[in-house]
């Protein structure tokens, strides 16, 4: 059970305040923001015609007079009077004040500068804003103001952002001036916020962009970079917000999760290192219903980790369903029915949310499928629940930007709780500076690092030329060859002190690590030589080499797939318990060798010994008759023995 007392909720916490029942909020760390809102616009209503009152005819016959009815006098308390007098009062002062600023709203440009063609930007301070001479919008105007971040910081001279001051969370440290931002007219499509840092902010890598938002009452990410050179940072956005700020982010404990496949068991140790597990087994179909056996059993509720079905259309990664996922997006009355199934099915077991794993969709379906995931958040949120999002690894173009296909990051990472990319099987992609490591650089600038985790798994892997294939640690030993006895026996059964060499007969080639990754691996060959495939060792290293990565980008954690498989190295699971809790990792590199055992008819163990990959094991045997059994394995598998050779002793 995870320790509540070291996992005290920040100030700031981004997880909601009500959490389902069952679960204490200490349990899921603050390391993800809650749901972004989105900033509404206000659609003003056609004017109503007007029709003059008709004149009356000249020499129209009047009605008799009559006496008009006596009139009741209204009686108004002074009392509640006074208090809609107060009432209206505030309210008229609240609308002049920033960032509404009413009255200076309504009387033209005033003290705003107009941007257009020949005057593209404004500064003020740090910050400058700047349209396209292209683009000016239709009669915008805009005024910066900077409070100086030591004002800021002690609340002096503030005027209404009071409330900003007081809210900004522990884990993030003001590092520039706090601009506010007011505009007339009509924006531009997009517009740039160019922020020049101070020296103490340098280096930008962990300094990210905030505006304030009065409405749900929190500090919002906002996409940004730094230019090449590092001397500021730049947002380009299609809305203009009310404010802007620079911060230092700082880290958080991270949140660890793994997905609960069907045939996975969950061990105490592994529970222990867990702050959310994903039991699969159910998919959508094209009519917005799920569809399944049921989800992958050995859970329990209040646990120590939240429980968070993952729903993905697959059983097999190998065959996935588009088709159904592309209906329910392209019928905009099938989607939200879609999204009233998966509440629905939250709320029914009191799940804490939902994760969503719809992949292999084509890019045709960006636009649906941000809305969708948009209106599930919307209704969970609004129930207290989580909304977690898988999507794939982005692709690295020619120019140097990045492709996310279907999959709108900056979008889906504004809606959903957390957003997990799968940056796949391949070893060498997780190298310092290679794939990964370029993505996360990027990515961190378009979704908040807190929302943001990898998906990498902890099993070992298979590569045939450009395809990877998660496997047991043991089962490289299904490449490598089996055991077989090297010495003959005469009489068909050794007497006792006789000679017993037996070693791995198969198409062992190379052994060697990636330079580039560390990664252990053995090249498998056939008969004449030629390499037909590699085998990388996810060693307890390796995986933390990986998480540490996370940790570097401070990111808001991990999931580590396949956690919960056998053919785990021994020391994995507490190889991620160390990286949950932020300690230093104590794996070292684990040598490739061979574990062989001798164990007698009963099961006793007679004799344990480690070799190297091509070097035979020798045993003299038993003095005492019977039969034993020399097992090999890889050291350091948790699991039994994969290869075995039974010897007769005389």
């Amino acid at each position: 059970m995870a320790d509540e007392t070291n996992n005290t909720m920040m100030q700031g916490d981004p997880i909601f305040d009500t959490p389902p029942s069952g679960m204490s909020r200490a349990d899921i760390q603050a390391a993800q923001s809650a749901y972004v809102s989105q900033q509404g616009t206000t659609t003003t209503g056609a004017p109503q015609s007007y029709a003059p009152p008709q004149p009356q005819a000249m020499y129209a016959s009047q009605p008799a007079y009559q006496m008009p009815a006596p009139r009741r006098k209204i009686r108004i308390p002074i009392r509640s009077l006074v208090i809609t007098v107060v009432v209206l009062a505030m309210v008229c002062v609240g609308l002049m004040l920033p960032p509404i600023s009413l009255g200076e709203r309504l009387v033209g440009m005033g003290n705003y500068t107009p941007l257009d063609a020949t005057n593209t930007s404004i500064s003020a301070g740090g910050l400058t804003v700047a349209v396209s001479a292209a683009d000016t919008g239709n009669g915008f105007g805009i005024r910066l103001e900077a409070i100086p971040r030591n004002d800021f910081a002690q609340g002096t001279g503030i005027g209404g952002w009071e409330e900003a001051r007081d809210a900004i969370p522990a884990y993030l440290a003001l590092k520039s001036d706090f601009y506010t931002i007011s505009w007339r007219g009509e924006p531009p499509n997009t517009l740039e916020f160019r922020i020049t840092p101070p020296p103490d902010a340098q280096p930008l890598d962990d300094v990210d962009l905030y505006r304030w938002d009065s409405t749900s009452g929190e500090w919002v990410f906002v996409p940004s970079s730094p230019t090449p050179t590092q001397d500021a940072i730049v947002a380009q956005l299609d809305f203009v917000p009310d404010n802007l700020a620079l911060f230092q982010t700082g880290p958080l404990p991270p949140l660890v999760s793994t997905i609960l496949e069907p045939d996975h068991v969950i061990s105490d140790e592994a529970s222990l290192a867990l702050n959310m597990l994903h039991p699969v087994g159910l998919q959508p179909m094209a009519n917005g219903e799920l569809i399944g056996v049921g989800l992958s059993g050995g859970f329990e509720q209040g646990a120590g980790y939240a429980i968070v079905p993952l729903i993905r259309n697959f059983t097999d990664p190998a065959v996935i369903d588009t088709i159904s996922v592309a209906t329910i997006l392209g019928n905009p009355e099938i989607r939200l029915s879609h999204v009233a199934r998966l509440v629905r099915f939250v709320l029914d077991d009191d799940y804490y949310g939902v994760a969503i794993d719809y992949r292999g969709l084509e890019p045709t379906y960006r636009q649906a499928f941000t809305e969708f995931i948009s209106e599930l958040a919307v209704n969970l949120h609004a129930r207290n629940r989580l909304l977690v999002v898988i999507v794939p690894a982005a692709t690295e173009t020619e120019s140097g930007t990045w492709d996310t296909g279907a999959y709108d990051w900056r979008a889906l990472g504004a809606a959903a709780d957390v957003l997990v990319i799968d940056t796949g099987l391949d070893p060498t992609a997780y190298a310092p500076g290679g794939t990964v490591d370029r993505m996360l650089a990027w990515a961190v600038r378009e979704v908040s690092r807190y929302k943001l985790q990898i998906m990498t798994s902890s099993l070992s892997v298979r590569q045939v030329g450009e395809d990877f294939e998660p496997i047991g640690y043991e089962q490289a030993l299904d490449m490598l060859g089996g055991a077989t006895l090297a010495s003959e026996p005469e009489g068909g059964a050794f007497q006792p002190g006789d000679i017993v060499q037996v070693e791995l007969v198969g198409a062992t080639g190379a052994t060697g690590v990636d330079e580039a990754s560390g990664v252990p691996y053995l090249t498998i060959t056939d008969d004449g030589g030629n390499q037909i495939g590699r085998i990388w060792l996810t060693t307890a290293e390796v995986l933390r080499a990986r998480l540490d990565m996370a940790s570097r980008y401070g990111l808001g954690g991990v999931m580590v797939t396949d956690l919960l498989a056998s053919g785990n190295l021994a020391d994995t699971v507490s190889a991620v318990a160390e990286y949950k809790a932020s300690i230093p990792t104590t794996a070292g590199q684990t040598a490739l060798a061979l574990r062989w055992r001798v164990r007698d008819e009963a099961g006793n163990l007679i004799m344990e010994a480690v070799t190297g990959l091509s070097t035979p094991f020798v045993w003299a045997a038993a003095e005492q008759e019977g039969q034993y059994v020399v097992e090999v394995a890889m050291a350091g598998a948790e699991s039994a023995s994969s290869s075995s050779v039974n010897v007769q002793v005389v």
